[in-house]
């Protein structure tokens, strides 16, 4: 009875043993298969060499099978290299260091095959097995890729407003300086004959000046802290100024062909906006030839077709490269702002974005096509100005401005600018005052006799009391005194058309335009003595064309 008693009790200890171990079973099958984690159990495949080549996959649980999109049946008692369809098994040295080690270890993957990242954590389960918990990370890690493009985009915008704040207390200082420099050049070219050895010396001075005016306005321009100067202007004529300096950027082993059209190609634009445009498309075309190649620029007049409208005539500058092309993937981004390709710190991604909305401001458009390896061809697309247009729009010629003598008040903070300002008014014939500021302005005002002020000429930007409310103040007591404001600050104003008797004049300015400024406003007078200041923005109008064509005309071997 008592060797039946133990059998009994052995059995029945056996039987909650495997009950316990059936229960113990289940909860671990439930664990495994209700993970937030893909678990899968492994098993090494060593050759003869006792050196691991493969692994079989014993099990997987339900995430697995969402994870990868795979069943289960498909995957178990498998090679990986079947299951996953590689030459080689996946992180087979990191899986097989964790079984000879016995240590666990943990890693972030990119997971080609399924274009997955995946941070997975490897554990040993003894006798040459090993399990993997892994769960995918792509949409973290793609949060993260966006979180630092818009950080860059961020820190791009940022820097450009440092630029562009940098760069408007540059221009006005230094275009107060180069009023000085211009003016004076003027004042000497009207005392010297033209004989005078030092007469070309002056012009040779008075022309830098000019060119230093313009490459102020072409970094307030990219800074975006000033409106572009639309003139008619000829294509042939700008590529042909910009060849010397194309040349210096391509290097050497760029050889460039320059095909001006054989007739006019008259557009209205900024010229200094223009040459941003050409000069990004140049820089581009020369970073995809790294190994040297054939650089072509060619002008010609098309004909685009209009929405629901006749043909118009456009302007097509094509720059067509032999570099490396486009890849498929990237074109659709290419005028994105702060997209490139570029590695960091040698492109900031607006030079395409910046060509774009310049073009695109001045009623063009531009297209591009490129294959990889076999280069690329940007076509830029702006309206053509007929000869009649561009005749109306002519500069003004240089008659002398008929001299007066009215009396003029001239404020300004700048000394230098001041009496240049002055002593060309007093040379053509105007009582002139003076004043360093508005309140000293007003002092001076109020000295003399009523109405005894034709014209007020003021800086806009002034310590303590602006341009503006000066203006205000003197219109609210004289409502015929004209105003011409004068500004060398990157953000000028746009004075408003309705008022002929207020207008706006930017530093540097030339003797003859100064004159004639004064004479217009001062003529306006007797026409119009009711105006008042008004400061506006200038609008920016956008429009988008169709596009594509090609020409020819006698080529240019550079």
């Amino acid at each position: 009875f008592r060797l039946t008693g133990q059998l009994i009790a052995s059995a029945i200890h056996r039987q909650r043993t495997e009950t316990a171990l059936q229960q113990r079973e289940r909860h671990f099958r439930s664990l495994f298969d209700n993970m937030f984690e893909g678990v899968a159990l492994h098993h090494l495949i060593y050759d003869d060499n006792s050196r691991p080549i493969n692994y079989e996959i014993l099990d997987v649980n339900s995430q697995y099978e969402r994870i990868l999109n795979v069943s289960r049946s498909d995957v178990i008692h498998r090679l990986a290299t079947d299951v996953y369809g590689a030459s080689e098994p996946p992180y087979l040295a990191e899986f097989s260091a964790v079984v000879a080690t016995g240590q666990p270890a943990h890693f972030e993957v990119y997971f080609e095959p399924l274009r997955k990242h995946f941070f997975i954590s490897v554990s040993p389960l003894g006798a040459d097995q090993f399990a993997t918990i892994f769960f995918d990370m792509t949409a973290r890690k793609q949060e993260e890729a966006e979180r630092e493009r818009l950080q860059t985009q961020l820190m791009h915008a940022q820097r450009l407003e440092a630029i562009g704040r940098l760069a408007g207390g540059v221009a006005h200082d230094f275009n107060n300086i180069l009023t000085v420099i211009s003016g004076s050049a003027d004042l000497a070219l009207a005392m010297l004959p033209p004989d005078s050895p030092a007469y070309i010396d002056v012009q040779t001075i008075q022309e830098s000046a000019r060119r230093a005016a313009g490459l102020v306005r072409q970094l307030l321009t990219f800074a975006r802290r000033q409106p572009g100067h639309p003139q008619t202007v000829d294509v042939n004529t700008l590529i042909d100024g910009m060849v010397p300096l194309i040349l210096r950027l391509i290097g050497e082993d760029i050889r460039l062909t320059w095909t001006p059209a054989p007739h006019p190609c008259l557009i209205r634009i900024d010229p200094h906006q223009f040459e941003q445009v050409m000069m990004n498309l140049i820089v581009n075309a020369r970073d995809a030839m790294p190994d040297g190649g054939a650089l072509t620029v060619v002008a010609s007049l098309v004909e685009l077709p209009g929405e629901g409208a006749p043909s118009a005539p456009y302007v097509c500058i094509a720059v067509e490269d032999t570099g490396i092309g486009i890849p498929d993937d990237v074109k659709e981004h290419i005028f994105e702002p702060y997209f490139t390709t570029k590695a960091p710190g040698q492109g900031t991604g607006l030079g395409l974005a910046t060509c774009l909305g310049i073009v695109q401001q001045h009623g063009g458009t531009i297209r591009f096509e490129s294959e990889p390896g076999q280069g690329a061809r940007f076509e830029v697309y702006l309206p053509c100005i007929s000869g009649d247009a561009s005749r109306r729009q002519e500069p003004e010629t240089m008659t002398q401005p008929e001299r007066g003598r009215e009396t003029i008040l001239v404020v300004e903070d700048e000394p230098a600018v001041r009496r240049l300002t002055v002593r060309m008014l007093r040379d053509h014939g105007y009582t002139v005052f003076e004043a360093s500021n508005g309140q000293e302005a007003q002092r001076v005002i109020d000295m003399l006799p009523v109405h005894a002020i034709h014209l007020l000429i003021t800086d806009l930007v002034m310590p303590g009391m602006s341009g503006v409310e000066l203006a205000t103040w003197v219109q609210a007591r004289y409502p015929d005194v004209c105003i011409l404001f004068i500004s060398g600050y990157a953000r000028q104003a746009s004075i408003s058309r309705d008022n002929p008797t207020v207008a706006f004049l930017q530093k540097p300015f030339s003797r003859h335009t100064l004159l004639s400024q004064v004479r217009r406003l001062l003529n306006a007078v007797a026409m119009d003595t009711s105006g008042t200041c008004t400061i506006t923005s200038a609008p920016v109008e956008r429009s988008t064309l169709a596009a594509p064509v090609e020409a020819s005309a006698d080529h240019k071997m550079i």
